[in-house]
């Protein structure tokens, strides 16, 4: 089943999803590294 998300609950799951990537890396220096990398790269393609 597919479920939509009202515009206020997408953006509270972008909220909450936009530091998994940095705290499943915090272990990982250079794998993280290269992941705020790419975070920056694409903020600047929105």
């Amino acid at each position: 089943m597919l479920t939509e998300l009202s515009d206020t609950e997408q953006a509270e799951l972008q909220r909450r999803l936009s530091t998994v990537g940095d705290a499943v890396l915090k272990s990982q220096p250079r794998s993280l590294e290269m992941y705020q990398l790419m975070k920056k790269v694409a903020a600047r393609t929105r």
